[in-house]
Parts: structure tokens; C-alpha cells; sequence
């Protein structure tokens, strides 16, 4: 994204020049043959979370898309590359989850976004074992990765398949601006869920979520494989990896982050390791003969 020559001295682009007249709220924009969109957002802080969890992204080994910190008419906001590759057929989670389920509406649908009708859904979409088996494994490492962040908003239509010169992978992430979410960090619950009933917990948002915490019932059913997986990726959300991340953040729009922006990202941080240290301790089982986590 190559727009420094428009950095203010407050790290954000200025992006007056290709606001559309009509509105301000969210735009695609050409700049230099490539295609970029605009953002708006209430909440300033969220910028700074979707440039985090990029580089947090980057520690997983998870595609993301590139985001900057962008200002419109004084409104502030993010700007990010084009999401997908020239010439990918492109295909959401919502669209794959109708086809194998078309007698729902989309409101129905929404509590199909977990690994039991997401697997289903695959096989009825792909009929190709290893093409699901490789995108169940995405699946994997997309949920472990919104636990790390304590992300709300993984939800089917923001999630999307690229069929590209043969392979078929997920597409590169995006909208991360809800990370270090409430729910997520007192009661574990995400939007992607294990089970039909798990999305149920997040259908009413003014409701305390029930049932048990999202990670836990995964880990408590998983392969040892996939266990160790999460134990092996446990260093992205570290105090150190996040501290340097966030150096990592600053460094690169050329501005400090503001001191109270910092101090509440690690506040949130800090909570979430210690929901997931409780998880640990409740999950470390012995590795019985089915290959699961059992007491």
C-alpha cells in the first residue's frame, strides 16, 4: 500500500481526495491500478485492532488482508487492499452453507456457522474429501485464531472461498475490528461455534450467553493433534509477542500509538490468556486410545 506521501504526522492516510461526494461512510477507490476501500468507523481505537491483528496474523501464519489507518473529512476510520486475488472465483461461507441448505433464510442460517454443519456443508458444496479435509483444517486454524484475539465477528459472510489456478483455500481475512469482544473474553463464546446449538448463545446480544465456553468444548473432543496445535500457537498472544506486535504497529505508520490505546489492548490481552490458561487446566487429559482429550 503505497500511500506514505499522504501519512499525516498522527500516523492515519489523508483520503479527502478520493472521497466520493455522496458519502463518507465506506467507499471503493482506485489508486495507482489497484483497487482499496474505505471504512468508517465509531469507535478510533478499532483502527489500531485490525492493523494489530495483522500482524498477529502473520505470527499464525494466517493470510490477512493489509490494512492502514485512514482519515476521511475528519472521520477516522481503516483502508484496506482489495481482499481477493485477480481472477479467484470467489464464493462466501453464506453462499456454501445455502446451497447445502437451501430451505433456510439467511437469519436461519446464521446459527450454521461451526464445525458440525460447516463440515457438512463442504461435502454437499466440493464432493471432493481432500478439498474439505484441507478447508476443515483452515476452519481449525481460523477459530483457534479468533480465540486468540477474542474475536465476536467471524460470521458466514465475512468468510470466503477462493478457487484459484486449482486450489481451493480460504481467502485472506478481514474485519478484525471487533477483537478483545466482551463476550469473548468473560464468557468464551465466538461466532464460529462447535455445534448447531453454540450460535443460539449469541442470537440475542443483551442476553448473558449459556452453556459451556466454546474453547473448552473443543478441546475436551479434539484430535491430540489439533490440541497441540493451539499449545504450539499459544506464543502469538504472549506479553511479549503482543508488545512487539504493537511496536510492530507503530513502526510501520511512522506514530506512536496513543499510551491508552495501548494500555487497554494489553488489559485485554491479559484477560484472554488467563480465560485460555483456565481452559488448559480444566482440558491437560490424558491422550486416551480414541485420540480425544477425556477425563
Amino acid at each position: 500500500m503505497d500511500m506514505e506521501h499522504l501519512r499525516l504526522s498522527d500516523g492515519w492516510l489523508d483520503l479527502d481526495s478520493f472521497a466520493p461526494v455522496t458519502s463518507t461512510k465506506q467507499f471503493v477507490f482506485d489508486y495507482q491500478q489497484n483497487k482499496y476501500y474505505f471504512k468508517r468507523i465509531k469507535n478510533w481505537y478499532s483502527c489500531y485492532h485490525e492493523l494489530l491483528a495483522e500482524e498477529l496474523a502473520k505470527d499464525y501464519g494466517i493470510p490477512c488482508v493489509h490494512y492502514d489507518l485512514a482519515v476521511v473529512h475528519n472521520f477516522m476510520g481503516f483502508v484496506s487492499e482489495h481482499a481477493f486475488h485477480d481472477g479467484a472465483k470467489v464464493v462466501s461461507l453464506d453462499d456454501i452453507l445455502a446451497r447445502a441448505y437451501p430451505f433456510l433464510s439467511w437469519n436461519e442460517r446464521r446459527v450454521y456457522n461451526n464445525f458440525e454443519d460447516v463440515g457438512k456443508a463442504f461435502s454437499i458444496y466440493y464432493h471432493n474429501p481432500q478439498v474439505e479435509q484441507e478447508l476443515m483444517r483452515q476452519f481449525t486454524n481460523i477459530f483457534f485464531f479468533d480465540i486468540f484475539i477474542a474475536n465476536i465477528d467471524r460470521h458466514e459472510k465475512n468468510l470466503f472461498v477462493e478457487e484459484r489456478d486449482g486450489n481451493v483455500s480460504f481467502a485472506r481475512l478481514l474485519d478484525n475490528e471487533l477483537m478483545l469482544d466482551e463476550f469473548c473474553l468473560s464468557y468464551g463464546v465466538y461466532r464460529i461455534g462447535i455445534d448447531h446449538q453454540d450460535a443460539q448463545s449469541l442470537m440475542n446480544p443483551f442476553v448473558i450467553p449459556e452453556g459451556e465456553n466454546f474453547l473448552e468444548k473443543y478441546l475436551r473432543n479434539c484430535s491430540m493433534e489439533d490440541y497441540q496445535l493451539f499449545l504450539d500457537k499459544l506464543w502469538i498472544i504472549s506479553e511479549e509477542n503482543v508488545q512487539s506486535a504493537l511496536e510492530r504497529v507503530s513502526k510501520r505508520i511512522h506514530a506512536p500509538l496513543q499510551s491508552t490505546i495501548e494500555k487497554e489492548i494489553l488489559i485485554g490481552f491479559r484477560r484472554n490468556r488467563q480465560m485460555i490458561e483456565q481452559v488448559l487446566q480444566k482440558t491437560k487429559k490424558v491422550y486416551q486410545k480414541g485420540g480425544k482429550i477425556d477425563e
